[in-house]
Formats: structure tokens, C-alpha cells, sequence
């Protein structure tokens, strides 16, 4: 039987290990943290870009005569909602 000092030992050595580990994929974590926090500023602005380049297609088709049915209807609300923000941007700056 090991005497209770070698036993303590191993203990000691065993939580350093376990603390390295900890260590180690704190600082994984914080990498992947950073990551995810540029790639979802990546997707964000992609997806802005999307929504312009959507609204340039809409008026681009609208100008040549193209859009029919549910399209033409959905980008006919979409200006509408334009002209609304508009709207209520000259209200405010009367104010």
C-alpha cells in the first residue's frame, strides 16, 4: 500500500494536469469565441449586401418591365414601405 504522502503526490500531480487542461481549452474557447465573432459579423454583413443587391434586382426588373404576379406586388409593397420611412423621416426632422 502507498503511504499518504505518495498518494497526496499523485493527487498534487493529477489536479496540475487537470488544471493545464482547463488552461488550455480556455484559451481554445476564447479562440473559437473571437472566430465566431468575425464570421458572424462576416454573415451579417453578407447578408446585407444580399438585401441591396435583392433591392437593386427588384429595380432593375421593375425598370425593364419584367416582374410579374407576387414579385411585382411584393416589390410594389417594398417601395411603398420606403416611402413611408421617408415620410417619417422629414416628420421628425420638422420637428
Amino acid at each position: 500500500m502507498k503511504q499518504p504522502e505518495d498518494q497526496l503526490r499523485e493527487i498534487y500531480n493529477k489536479l496540475k494536469q487537470l488544471v493545464k487542461k482547463v488552461e488550455g481549452l480556455e484559451k481554445s474557447n476564447a479562440t473559437l469565441a473571437a472566430q465566431l465573432g468575425s464570421a458572424n459579423a462576416a454573415l451579417a454583413e453578407k447578408k446585407n449586401r444580399l438585401g441591396i443587391l435583392e433591392t437593386e434586382l427588384g429595380i432593375l426588373k421593375s425598370s425593364a418591365g419584367t416582374l410579374q404576379g407576387e414579385a411585382k406586388v411584393a416589390f410594389e409593397k417594398q417601395i411603398n414601405n420606403y416611402i413611408k420611412t421617408i415620410d417619417h423621416c422629414m416628420t421628425l426632422l420638422k420637428k
